[in-house]
């Protein structure tokens, strides 16, 4: 078992004396109530956690330590999500736990890293990113510069944990009020929760407040982490668009909703006060980006032939049944053996059937900002074989467009690569594509680059 010294020596003395983590530098020196990282280069004490002190102090990544003690709390929602999807239809759904957790922490990592860029770096036709005195527009939120580092990295942890059932469902009926109900815990209902797991993520933030407040965060960053995490699905958070204030207004409105349920119907009683947020404009477009960048981060799935699924099997698609110049995703898949576990069930939903071709088939994702475009933020696909169910690759391809949608206020680049030349055929496909594209996505541009990989100028990719 690792060891966490300097982490829990400052966790056993705030637990003891009621107070929060502070450190500077790193190295593990515990004194007293503090757990203080010595060696930093200015000798000074940073106490993390402060929200609207004058000089803000823009936040440094987390420690791997305490990276793993948030970890280690998720450990329990993703048992749990997997025995459900096991006698669930959700079986072969794509894989939401702990190595799905991983890797969006990561890409969450890059893609604030290339906005925080853009917003810095970025001048005259350049700054592509909107900013909050457009037109005088009340409803209007800009991006803001990523400053609570930490509290993304939380949120990024915990933003699937709600795909362990027992939370809430929340419906907004035609009349604007709510149906709000405790979901089924005798006789799981897999769509149902995922439906509602983005909100329900945001409840079990709230639920282990204690633990954040141990690790230094305030309050206020802990609604925070609420609100980023239930706001990464559009339908179940009701933002649909993260540039609208109204929209985060209905966001808050729905995890208050949930908050007040749970407090009724369960002893782990939970308090959400996004007032602080709403009240400080810049919080509030610093909330803008964290939450664009987690849906970007969570639909940068690394995938490969193989690639597990929700109840942790392994899904082989069996490549040459695949027709790959039907046109469409549906003939490509129609007639497609796709097995899932041990026994080489297979999966015969067409969505699943698509879900897995295509997400397999895209093997690495990143974001960078280019020197010769600083204002944009560039996220990068990379395909593997551009020969193989294009159909079902574009229809992957663009669930990624549609977060850059969500944010209709930036203007984005999205660029395909491919580790393997194209043939006309499947090339036509993907023209085509990019054409619809410019219309169905006006504020991003979608690029194509058709080079081999040797001879490619960027060498963005990965093969698999």
């Amino acid at each position: 078992m690792r060891r966490y010294s300097w982490l829990y020596c400052c966790l056993a003395a705030s637990l003891a004396l009621g107070t929060s983590c502070s450190y500077a530098g790193s190295g593990p020196d515990c004194q007293n109530d503090k757990c203080v990282r010595s060696g930093s280069s200015d000798g000074k004490t940073q106490t993390v956690g402060q929200v609207g002190a004058k000089a803000q102090t823009v936040q440094n990544w987390m420690t791997p330590e305490e990276r793993e003690v948030i970890f280690s709390s998720i450990e329990e929602y993703n048992s749990r999500a997997r025995d459900i999807a096991r006698v669930t239809e959700g079986r072969a759904y794509t894989d939401h736990k702990e190595r799905h957790a991983r890797l969006v922490r990561e890409k969450a990592v890059n893609v604030a890293d290339s906005l925080n860029s853009a917003l810095k770096n970025g001048t005259g036709d350049q700054m592509v990113l909107g900013n909050a005195s457009k037109n005088g527009n009340a409803d209007y939120l800009g991006f803001g510069y990523i400053e609570h580092k930490r509290v993304l990295e939380a949120a990024a942890i915990y933003h699937d944990t709600g795909m362990s059932g027992h939370g809430y469902s929340v419906i907004k009926n035609r009349d604007d009020s709510y149906t709000v109900r405790q979901q089924n815990t005798q006789k799981y209902d897999f769509n149902d929760i995922r439906k509602n797991h983005s909100l329900n993520s945001g409840i079990n933030i709230l639920k282990k407040r204690a633990l954040f407040q141990k690790l230094g965060f305030s309050d206020v960053e802990i609604d925070m982490m609420a609100m980023i995490a239930a706001a990464h699905s559009k339908s179940n958070s009701g933002i649909k668009n993260l540039n609208s204030l109204e929209n985060w207004q209905e966001g808050a409105r729905r995890i208050k909703l949930a908050a007040d349920l749970n407090n009724v119907e369960s002893q782990e009683l939970v308090t959400f006060n996004p007032d602080a947020v709403f009240k400080d404009k810049k919080l509030l477009e610093e909330l803008v980006s964290m939450a664009f960048v987690i849906r970007v981060a969570d639909v940068s799935r690394d995938s490969f032939p193989g690639d597990q699924a929700q109840s942790g099997e392994v899904v082989n698609v069996h490549r040459d049944t695949v027709d790959s110049k039907a046109g469409v995703f549906q003939k490509e898949v129609a007639g497609a053996t796709i097995e899932i576990g041990d026994k080489g069930d297979l999966i015969t939903d067409e969505k699943s059937k698509q879900v897995h071709t295509g997400e397999q088939n895209i093997v690495y994702n990143d974001t960078v900002v280019s020197p010769e475009m600083p204002g944009y933020v560039n996220h990068r696909i990379t395909v593997d074989e551009c020969d193989f169910a294009p159909a079902s690759t574009l229809v992957a391809i663009g669930d990624h467009l549609g977060e850059f949608k969500s944010a209709p206020e930036g203007q984005f680049i999205v660029t395909i690569l491919f580790n393997k030349t194209c043939s006309d055929y499947a090339r036509k496909l993907y023209e085509d594509y990019q054409a619809m594209a410019a219309m169905e996505y006006p504020n991003v541009t979608l690029k194509v680059i058709w080079e081999k990989p040797e001879d490619r100028k960027d060498k963005a990719g990965k093969k698999k």
